[in-house]
C-alpha cells in the first residue's frame, strides 16, 4: 500500500512538472522562393500593343525593329525589378543556381551590391533562377509590351529622350551615369513603364526566352544597359548575345503566366553593336 501512495505522488509530480514546461516553439521555414518572388509581379493584362518601331514617332529604329506591327497577348505577369544580387544569390545557397562571374564589373563579388542587379550570369543561369522560384524568362514581345504599354510609347516613361534622370545609362560618355557601373535597381522611380516596372530602359539588359531564328545559340536581350546610350534604351530596340554570355551589363527578371505560342517567327537578329 506505501509503495502505491509513493507511485501515486511521483506520477502527480511528474504530471504537474509537465504542465508546466512551455510547448517548443513552431519551426520557423520562412517563405518559399516563389512565395517571395511572388511580391515582385506587376500585372500585364490581355491586348494589343505595338511591337516594333513606332516610325511616326521614332526616327532612330534599325531594321530589325522594322516593319511595326499589332500583336495580341494573353494576360501575363511580370517582375517589376531586375534580380537582385541578393536574390540570385539565395538561389545559389539552396544549390541549384550556379554562381555569377567574379571578374571585373561583376556585382555578386562586389561590396555593397546586394540590391544591384544580378549580372555575369548566361541566360541558362537566368533560366534556372526563374524555375526554382516558379517563373520562366519573359518572351521578347512580353518584355516589349511590359515596357511600352499600349499607346506605342518610344520608351517606358514615354516619348521624352532618355537621360540620367529617367534611366542608367551613358550619358555624353558617362558610362552608368558617371558611375561606370550598374546602380541599385529601382533607383529611377521618374523612368517607369506604364505597368510599373523599373529599369525597363538601362541599368542592365535582359535576357528574354528567345532565340533569333536560325540561332539556337543566342537569345534576345532587350532594354540596354548602363553602357548604353539612348538609342540601345528604347522599348523597341532589339540586341542579341550568345546563351553563354556573362557580361557586367546583362542581367534579367523573370515572368509568369501561359508561355506564348507566337503566330509568327521571331526574325532574324544580327549583333548590331549596340548593347
Amino acid at each position: 500500500l506505501r509503495e502505491s501512495r509513493a507511485e501515486a505522488r511521483r506520477d502527480a509530480a511528474l504530471a504537474e512538472t509537465t504542465a508546466e514546461e512551455p510547448a517548443p516553439p513552431p519551426v520557423a521555414t520562412g517563405p518559399s522562393p516563389a512565395e517571395r518572388a511572388a511580391v515582385k509581379l506587376a500585372a500585364v493584362p490581355a491586348g494589343e500593343f505595338l511591337f516594333g518601331c513606332n516610325e511616326a514617332l521614332d526616327a532612330r529604329c534599325l531594321e530589325v525593329e522594322k516593319p511595326g506591327r499589332r500583336l495580341t497577348l494573353p494576360a501575363f505577369s511580370i517582375d517589376r525589378t531586375e534580380v537582385r544580387v541578393g536574390e540570385y544569390q539565395r538561389c545559389v545557397d539552396a544549390g541549384v543556381c550556379s554562381p555569377p562571374d567574379g571578374a571585373a564589373g561583376c556585382n555578386a563579388d562586389a561590396a555593397a551590391r546586394s540590391d544591384h542587379p544580378a549580372n555575369c550570369v548566361d541566360w541558362y543561369q537566368a533560366r534556372d533562377y526563374c524555375r526554382w522560384v516558379g517563373k520562366r524568362l519573359p518572351s521578347e514581345r512580353e518584355w516589349e509590351k511590359a515596357a511600352r504599354g499600349t499607346d506605342s510609347r518610344v520608351f517606358p516613361w514615354g516619348n521624352d529622350d532618355a537621360s540620367c534622370d529617367l534611366a542608367v545609362i551613358s550619358d555624353a560618355g558617362r558610362e552608368g551615369c558617371g558611375d561606370a557601373s550598374t546602380a541599385p535597381v529601382a533607383s529611377r522611380a521618374a523612368g517607369r513603364s506604364p505597368y510599373g516596372l523599373f529599369d525597363m530602359a538601362g541599368n542592365a539588359a535582359e535576357w528574354t526566352a528567345d532565340a533569333p531564328e536560325g540561332d539556337v545559340g543566342s537569345r534576345i536581350v532587350r532594354g540596354g544597359s548602363w553602357r548604353s546610350d539612348a538609342v540601345p534604351v528604347r522599348a523597341s530596340s532589339r540586341a542579341v548575345r550568345p546563351t553563354d554570355a556573362r557580361d557586367p551589363d546583362l542581367g534579367f527578371r523573370c515572368a509568369l503566366g501561359a508561355t506564348l505560342v507566337g503566330t509568327e517567327s521571331t526574325p532574324p537578329l544580327a549583333d548590331s553593336g549596340r548593347r
